[in-house]
């Protein structure tokens, strides 16, 4: 009998050890209290942060500057408590986030307590640095495309009034000469908003205006928009509407934006053939907008690139007119928003499909992209 509880004993010591010893080398300050709001236990890493050792504090009431306070206890649930200041025994003022629980015996009463911190000090640090720069970006990029955009106003206006022959009567040759002016100067308007829209992202300030309306509406006006360009390059632009679909939420611009982007993209790449914009009901409670090409498709190796930002494939010989690597990018993102994604198909020599697909009712904030 006295062997077996030398064995229980032994058993027991060796769990107190073993705990002692996970205790002490756990990644996260950790540190626990009894009934009393006493300190029982205080890790390697809470002496790390603090400065105070287990050996001033074991046996103290729970009144540590700013960390452990006797509150925690009037919960009768584990308590996720937002981020506070302590003040180390240097006398240094950090950040940390903690975490409570406690603990009950089987009549509910409160017999100890556990608590773990973190020192995210230094995060917090280098995420405010962060946003300050991406601050001063945000101002620069806005600035400078201010700067560029009101000469190029000029400059087009000019090209304008020469070409229309308000100044004087000018050669079919000078004018052909100034429309490709004109061209660029409209190509440089595009990349100067591409930029302006990738800033406005990537520093979190795009903001839609989601309405209940006709999809099929807003592909419309892509349609009107850009055929007279699919005219000048030899190709054809047809419409495969499906007539029965339910009004959906969307931004009716920032939609058009990635329409239109798409088409743009199909024509550059596209030297022959048709461009097919289609909508259509999904079982998945959503509506596909798919827009089709007869270029020389995509390389499956290629796809990953598409979608990320300042990304060109290699083939960027067979481009019409170069870009900043943005439009597709800035698509997802406005995609996305709307709790949807974009996809693409493709094969080479048999054209590409970029399929955008948006849910048929808004979703929750939690839920908002498709997975």
């Amino acid at each position: 009998m006295l062997s077996k509880i030398s064995k229980i004993e032994e058993e027991l010591n060796h769990s107190k050890e073993l705990a002692e010893h996970v205790l002490k080398h756990i990644p996260s300050a950790v540190y626990t209290m009894d009934k009393d709001f006493r300190i029982t236990s205080w890790n390697n890493k809470a002496e790390q942060i603090t400065g105070f050792t287990a050996k001033e504090v074991i046996g103290k009431k729970c009144t540590f500057p700013n960390i452990a306070t006797g509150t925690i206890f009037a919960s009768k649930n584990p308590i996720n408590d937002k981020e506070r200041s302590i003040e180390t025994k240097d006398g240094e003022i950090r950040l940390i986030t903690k975490n409570s629980t406690l603990l009950r015996d089987e009549n509910g009463n409160i017999i100890a307590g556990i608590e773990s911190f973190e020192d995210i000090t230094e995060r917090r640090r280098i995420e405010d640095e962060k946003r300050k720069v991406t601050e001063i970006k945000s101002q620069f990029v806005s600035m400078v495309s201010h700067e560029l955009r009101t000469p190029l106003t000029a400059i087009s206006e000019c090209i304008n009034i020469v070409i229309e022959g308000i100044t004087g009567a000018i050669s079919k040759k000078q004018k052909d000469i100034l429309s490709i002016a004109q061209e660029n100067v409209e190509r440089l308007s595009r990349l100067i908003n591409d930029v302006l829209d990738f800033q406005k992202f990537d520093a979190g300030k795009v903001k839609l205006l989601i309405e209940k309306q006709d999809i099929n509406e807003a592909i419309d006006e892509v349609y009107n928009t850009m055929r007279h360009v699919i005219k000048e390059r030899n190709l054809k632009l047809e419409l495969k509407l499906q007539d029965d679909l339910p009004n959906i939420p969307f931004d009716r611009d920032k939609i058009i934006q990635v329409l239109t982007n798409l088409v743009n993209n199909a024509i550059k790449f596209t030297d022959n053939g048709t461009i097919t914009i289609s909508a259509e009901s999904h079982i998945n409670n959503c509506i596909i907008v798919s827009v089709k090409d007869t270029g020389p498709g995509i390389k499956e190796d290629d796809f990953s690139k598409l979608f990320q930002s300042f990304e060109q494939l290699d083939e960027v010989s067979t481009r019409k007119e170069p870009g900043t690597g943005l439009g597709l990018s800035i698509c997802k993102e406005i995609v996305q928003l709307h709790g949807g994604k974009i996809t693409v198909e493709s094969e080479i020599g048999k054209g590409s499909i970029f399929s955008v697909i948006l849910p048929v009712r808004e979703r929750r904030k939690k839920d908002r992209r498709f997975n």
